[in-house]
């Protein structure tokens, strides 16, 4: 489905891009992620794909590049998933956003190591994730 107009034609004006929605089946056998995209011309399986592989933008706050070369844009990835993992050997659980931050806050001097310890005894917040392929 494509859409050209968010609401009604009285209240919102035409897109000036137009949407595909994308039906992708989730993990759960009950679980569809619905995902709006101005990718119109990618199939629905690549989509989904590109949305399961925004967690490095979400979870490590990657949401600029420092560069736009091929080799600094590499750069920056590779960089983001040694953080990445050298978070998720350092505290032994999936990193995720709050974790990084008060990670960054503890390295500051921001934050003692008794609030890093008592914030990685928290449980982790279960969340479904992205679509995957699987």
């Amino acid at each position: 489905m494509t859409l050209k107009r968010l609401g009604t034609q009285k209240h919102n004006a035409l897109l000036k891009q137009p949407l595909r929605v994308v039906q992708v089946q989730g993990s759960q056998p009950n679980h569809v992620w619905v995902l709006a995209t101005n990718a119109l011309d990618l199939p629905a399986e690549w989509v989904a794909l590109a949305y399961h592989h925004r967690w490095l933008k979400c979870v490590l706050d990657c949401r600029h590049l420092l560069t736009e070369s091929p080799a600094g844009v590499m750069l920056q990835v590779y960089c983001a998933i040694i953080a990445a993992l050298l978070i998720g050997l350092w505290t032994g659980t999936k990193p995720n956003n709050r974790t990084y931050k008060m990670l960054c806050h503890y390295f500051n001097g921001c934050a003692t190591a008794e609030e890093l310890e008592r914030h990685l005894r928290q449980p982790q917040e279960k969340t479904t994730g992205p679509p995957s392929n699987s």
